[in-house]
């Protein structure tokens, strides 16, 4: 699967992205790792794998010179694809050691993942289900054909989006938490899909074709 142009992944400097480089290129989808704001602009999408904490990831961006700019590529249409802090750092603001300002393209916050009860662990690692939504705005569905997949979390805060159409599929920890967001070119994951097997290649090869082959 070859895209017109490649993908600029943005890399934080913290984790080991390469099991999502990996990923990329099994299925056929070519990236470069950018290294200035400029580069963002120029590429066919942009996937951003957050590693961390809410307010570093935030800081990374900000000290980088990333942030306005990707902003403004998101809200020119250039696709998105933001896997798990990379998710969350889209909405307005996260409580995830105090407070702090996120990149504000969809409206609402990220919260502490809740505990249900002394048997509930956070943070919630391993594999779990993602009930997709397949009705109205959301059609066509993901290529699982009526299956809801899983895939694999790590993570102790979770995103509450103001605007429930964006919402495209949930989970369910001693409660129901987003997992999945869609809405126009941006397409956010709480889980890794490049964790997750076939499922996984599956969920990034929907968005090379679905979003930015377009």
């Amino acid at each position: 699967m070859a895209s017109r142009r490649p993908f600029a992944l943005i890399h934080s400097g913290r984790g080991n992205v390469k099991s999502l480089m990996n990923a990329l290129e099994r299925i056929g989808a070519e990236y470069f790792i950018a290294k200035a704001p400029s580069e963002v602009e120029r590429a066919q999408g942009v996937i951003f794998p957050g590693v961390g904490s809410f307010g570093a990831l935030m800081d990374f961006l900000r000290n980088g010179g990333f942030e306005e700019g990707l902003v403004r590529a998101i809200r020119k249409g250039m696709p998105y694809l933001g896997i798990c802090v990379g998710m969350q750092v889209l909405f307005e603001r996260s409580e995830e050691f105090g407070s702090h300002k996120g990149l504000g393209v969809l409206e609402g916050e990220v919260v502490q993942l809740k505990r249900g009860g002394p048997t509930m662990k956070v943070p919630h690692v391993g594999w779990n289900q993602v009930s997709l939504r397949r009705e109205g705005r959301h059609k066509p569905e993901p290529p699982w054909e009526g299956k809801d997949p899983f895939f694999y979390f790590t993570h102790s805060f979770v995103c509450n989006p103001s605007d429930d159409d964006s919402i495209l599929g949930t989970t369910d920890y001693f409660g129901e938490f987003v997992s999945l967001v869609k809405k126009e070119n941006v397409l956010a994951c709480q889980f890794h899909p490049e964790r997750s097997g076939q499922a996984g290649l599956d969920f990034l090869a929907w968005f090379v074709r679905s979003f930015a082959l377009r």
